[in-house]
Protein backbone atom coordinates (compact mmCIF):
# COMPACT_ATOMS: atom_id res chain seq x y z
CA UNK A 1 0.00 0.00 0.00
CA UNK A 2 1.35 3.70 -0.58
CA UNK A 3 2.90 5.65 1.86
CA UNK A 4 0.58 7.87 3.18
CA UNK A 5 1.80 11.63 2.10
CA UNK A 6 2.15 12.83 5.59
CA UNK A 7 4.96 10.31 6.76
CA UNK A 8 6.19 11.23 2.86
CA UNK A 9 6.52 15.23 4.04
CA UNK A 10 7.47 13.89 7.62
CA UNK A 11 10.83 12.12 6.59
CA UNK A 12 11.75 14.77 4.12
CA UNK A 13 11.84 17.20 6.59
CA UNK A 14 13.84 14.47 8.78
CA UNK A 15 16.09 14.62 5.86
CA UNK A 16 16.99 18.31 5.49
CA UNK A 17 17.09 18.70 9.43
CA UNK A 18 19.80 16.48 9.38
CA UNK A 19 21.65 17.48 6.31
CA UNK A 20 21.24 21.33 7.64
CA UNK A 21 23.50 19.82 10.83
CA UNK A 22 25.34 17.60 9.13
CA UNK A 23 26.95 20.67 7.56
CA UNK A 24 27.18 22.42 10.48
CA UNK A 25 28.65 20.03 11.35
CA UNK A 26 31.51 20.23 8.68
CA UNK A 27 31.72 23.79 9.25
CA UNK A 28 32.18 22.85 12.89
CA UNK A 29 35.31 20.44 12.52
CA UNK A 30 36.80 22.83 9.28
CA UNK A 31 36.81 26.02 12.12
CA UNK A 32 38.41 23.86 14.88
CA UNK A 33 40.69 22.85 12.26
CA UNK A 34 42.26 26.27 11.84
CA UNK A 35 42.42 26.92 15.20
CA UNK A 36 44.41 23.99 15.96
CA UNK A 37 46.70 24.73 12.63
CA UNK A 38 45.68 28.33 11.10
CA UNK A 39 47.59 31.04 11.14
CA UNK A 40 45.93 32.25 14.50
CA UNK A 41 46.74 29.23 16.43
CA UNK A 42 45.46 27.71 19.46
CA UNK A 43 48.05 27.95 22.26
CA UNK A 44 49.12 24.60 23.89
CA UNK A 45 46.60 23.01 25.57
CA UNK A 46 43.75 24.96 24.46
CA UNK A 47 42.50 22.82 22.30
CA UNK A 48 38.86 22.06 24.46
CA UNK A 49 38.91 25.66 24.76
CA UNK A 50 39.00 26.12 20.82
CA UNK A 51 35.68 23.69 20.48
CA UNK A 52 33.63 25.47 22.74
CA UNK A 53 34.14 28.73 21.16
CA UNK A 54 33.29 27.74 18.08
CA UNK A 55 30.27 25.34 19.10
CA UNK A 56 29.09 28.82 21.01
CA UNK A 57 29.72 30.52 18.04
CA UNK A 58 28.36 28.53 15.59
CA UNK A 59 25.76 25.35 16.23
CA UNK A 60 22.80 24.80 16.97
CA UNK A 61 23.24 22.21 19.30
CA UNK A 62 25.12 24.05 22.49
CA UNK A 63 28.28 23.39 24.54
CA UNK A 64 27.72 20.71 27.51
CA UNK A 65 30.72 22.05 30.17
CA UNK A 66 32.55 19.52 31.25
CA UNK A 67 32.44 17.52 27.95
CA UNK A 68 35.40 17.16 25.80
CA UNK A 69 34.33 17.05 22.22
CA UNK A 70 38.01 17.33 21.08
CA UNK A 71 38.69 13.58 22.20
CA UNK A 72 36.16 12.10 19.43
CA UNK A 73 37.70 13.80 16.72
CA UNK A 74 41.35 12.77 16.94
CA UNK A 75 41.72 12.22 13.30
CA UNK A 76 41.72 15.84 12.54
CA UNK A 77 45.26 16.39 13.26
CA UNK A 78 46.24 15.33 10.02
CA UNK A 79 44.39 18.08 7.83
CA UNK A 80 46.61 20.60 9.23
CA UNK A 81 44.34 23.42 8.51
CA UNK A 82 42.87 21.57 5.03
CA UNK A 83 39.57 20.07 6.96
CA UNK A 84 38.41 23.22 4.84
CA UNK A 85 38.44 21.90 1.53
CA UNK A 86 35.43 18.91 2.08
CA UNK A 87 33.18 22.43 2.73
CA UNK A 88 34.58 24.03 -0.32
CA UNK A 89 34.37 21.02 -2.71
CA UNK A 90 30.95 20.71 -1.37
CA UNK A 91 30.24 24.60 -2.89
CA UNK A 92 32.29 24.01 -5.95
CA UNK A 93 29.79 20.66 -6.72
CA UNK A 94 26.63 22.57 -5.41
CA UNK A 95 27.64 25.48 -7.70
CA UNK A 96 27.92 22.86 -10.57
CA UNK A 97 24.67 21.15 -9.48
CA UNK A 98 22.58 24.01 -9.79
CA UNK A 99 23.81 25.78 -12.65
CA UNK A 100 23.97 22.68 -15.23
CA UNK A 101 22.08 19.63 -13.31
CA UNK A 102 19.36 20.50 -10.73
CA UNK A 103 16.86 20.36 -13.53
CA UNK A 104 17.29 17.72 -15.01
CA UNK A 105 19.93 15.28 -13.48
CA UNK A 106 20.10 13.00 -15.91
CA UNK A 107 20.54 15.59 -19.16
CA UNK A 108 23.01 13.90 -21.44
CA UNK A 109 24.00 17.48 -22.55
CA UNK A 110 24.80 18.82 -19.14
CA UNK A 111 26.99 15.20 -18.67
CA UNK A 112 28.87 15.67 -21.28
CA UNK A 113 29.71 19.48 -20.87
CA UNK A 114 30.89 18.78 -17.11
CA UNK A 115 32.72 15.93 -18.88
CA UNK A 116 34.02 17.84 -21.87
CA UNK A 117 35.16 21.15 -19.35
CA UNK A 118 35.86 20.00 -15.96
CA UNK A 119 36.89 16.34 -16.00
CA UNK A 120 38.62 16.06 -19.15
CA UNK A 121 41.44 18.64 -18.15
CA UNK A 122 41.93 16.46 -15.61
CA UNK A 123 45.74 18.26 -14.06
CA UNK A 124 46.10 19.97 -16.85
CA UNK A 125 44.72 23.14 -16.42
CA UNK A 126 44.36 25.10 -13.39
CA UNK A 127 41.37 24.44 -11.06
CA UNK A 128 39.80 27.74 -10.67
CA UNK A 129 40.13 28.05 -14.73
CA UNK A 130 37.69 25.41 -14.88
CA UNK A 131 35.15 25.99 -12.47
CA UNK A 132 34.90 29.88 -14.07
CA UNK A 133 34.76 27.58 -18.05
CA UNK A 134 31.77 25.71 -16.38
CA UNK A 135 30.61 28.44 -14.56
CA UNK A 136 31.14 31.70 -16.23
CA UNK A 137 33.62 34.82 -15.13
CA UNK A 138 32.62 35.78 -11.70
CA UNK A 139 31.72 32.48 -10.31
CA UNK A 140 33.92 32.44 -7.89
CA UNK A 141 34.67 35.55 -5.38
CA UNK A 142 38.04 36.73 -5.25
CA UNK A 143 39.23 36.70 -1.48
CA UNK A 144 42.68 37.49 -0.41
CA UNK A 145 45.63 36.31 -2.98
CA UNK A 146 42.75 33.89 -3.90
CA UNK A 147 39.39 32.68 -5.13
CA UNK A 148 37.08 31.16 -3.34
CA UNK A 149 33.27 29.66 -4.52
CA UNK A 150 30.13 31.48 -3.13
CA UNK A 151 28.15 29.65 -0.31
CA UNK A 152 25.12 30.43 -1.83
CA UNK A 153 24.98 27.52 -4.08
CA UNK A 154 25.63 25.17 -1.23
CA UNK A 155 23.05 26.92 0.74
CA UNK A 156 20.51 26.61 -2.02
CA UNK A 157 21.41 22.96 -2.46
CA UNK A 158 21.40 22.27 1.51
CA UNK A 159 17.59 24.37 2.10
CA UNK A 160 16.40 21.61 -1.26
CA UNK A 161 16.99 18.89 0.68
CA UNK A 162 15.48 21.00 3.63
CA UNK A 163 12.20 21.52 2.46
CA UNK A 164 12.40 19.00 -0.15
Amino acid sequence: EPMPSAMVASLGAARGALAAMELQQQILLALVDQRYFGPDRVEPGGTGEAWREAIEGLTSVPYIPGTHPEARMGHLTIYGATYYAYVYARCLSSAVWNALLARDPLDPAAGALVVRKLLAPGGAQDPMELMEGVLGTGALQVVGHGRAPRADDLLLRTAMNTFA
